[in-house]
């Protein structure tokens, strides 16, 4: 996973996992358990290939939820 949260933010420090792990939850059960049996299913997640096609590595790092 953390893998996943390296290439879709360009870099991954130790808070910014924390970040992106409190965006994959926040997608909703579904989406986190089926990140963590194959984080390459996050291309299919609608915000992620948003973020891919507007070059936003910002992307599931959601420090506000934390």
């Amino acid at each position: 996973m953390w893998a996943a949260a390296y290439l879709i933010g360009g870099g991954c420090s130790d808070d910014s996992f924390i970040d992106f792990r409190a965006g994959v939850i926040a997608l909703g059960r579904e989406w986190y358990e089926r990140v963590l049996v194959s984080p390459d299913g996050l291309a299919d997640q609608p915000a992620v290939r948003q973020a891919a096609a507007e070059e936003d590595d910002g992307a599931l790092f959601a420090e506000s939820v934390n």
